[in-house]
């Protein structure tokens, strides 16, 4: 932490910081458009993490369900400026990486679901994040050029513990209704500031393919496994990406989520039968 000046700050320094820098007020912009979408949803939510058995705050937590199949956000915000905005290092997505899990729950047992590489939401070759960081201009003479990953990792941390939380919930809630199987999804979310997302695409090879450039949304690989369950019985899980979006970009995604062609890309129909 810098050295601090030991002047009192004042109502119109808070009211400069509530104006300019406060990440609340952005995250309730963006929980303001989840509950346009779904009044269920959740903010600023206290459980506890299921690897360090410590307290946690989750940003906000939003669940879709249309039939058996059931949709839940991990969703961390972020209040970027475009001084210092999000870079994210993308190479075409490896066979490997190319899947998605379910956590599948019956009326005694549940279970861990990969879907099939042909119906997976994340497709070979697709861009896919392999790196982040934030880069920006020191305030000296020079201007130099300094780039840290360090607050967006903690924030996408963040979201993928609170999907572990998601997981275990849906893994160990029993199913209630008879002869039913119920699918869940749960996708982590880091959303930030409009024109604070870019992204620089390189080919397999490594070779740099194209000019940096902004987005409004773009997938990270993180290869995620998590292993929970009861005394006798434990059940491995793994979150294979996350997504990061733009407001505009994560409104977007709220508002065509429900659509058909959507909703089949992260709950192919056949496969969940």
């Amino acid at each position: 932490m810098p050295k601090l000046d030991s002047a009192p700050i004042t109502k119109d320094d808070l009211l400069l910081y509530l104006n300019t820098a406060d990440d609340f007020q952005f995250e309730i912009d963006v929980f303001r458009s989840c509950m346009e979408k779904d009044r269920t949803a959740e903010h600023g939510g206290t459980y506890q993490d299921p690897l360090t058995g410590k307290d946690r705050q989750f940003d906000i937590r939003m669940k879709f369900t249309q039939g058996s199949s059931i949709l839940r956000l991990a969703v961390e915000c972020k209040n970027l400026k475009k001084h210092y905005p999000l870079l994210v290092s993308r190479i075409p997505r490896r066979r490997e990486e190319a899947y998605h899990h379910a956590v599948r729950t019956g009326k005694e047992n549940c279970w861990s679901y990969r879907f099939p590489p042909a119906h997976t939401m994340y497709r070979k070759n697709e861009l896919v994040g392999k790196s982040t960081t934030q880069v920006g201009k020191t305030a000296t003479k020079d201007k130099e050029l300094t780039a840290s990953d360090s607050e967006v990792f903690d924030k996408w941390s963040q979201a993928l513990a609170s999907s572990f939380d998601l997981v275990s919930d849906a893994g160990t809630s029993l199913n209630e209704f008879e002869n039913t199987c119920l699918t869940t999804v749960i996708i982590p979310v880091l959303v930030v500031s409009d024109g604070t997302l870019w992204a620089i695409d390189y080919s397999a090879n490594g070779q740099i393919a194209d000019e940096p450039k902004q987005v409004d949304e773009c997938t990270i690989f993180v290869g995620k496994k998590y292993a929970f369950g009861k005394t006798h019985s434990f059940m491995e899980h793994q979150i294979s990406h996350l997504h990061v979006y733009t407001k505009k970009g994560f409104d977007a995604f709220l508002e065509h989520i429900r659509s058909d062609d959507s909703w089949e890309d992260v709950f192919p129909l056949h496969t969940i039968t």
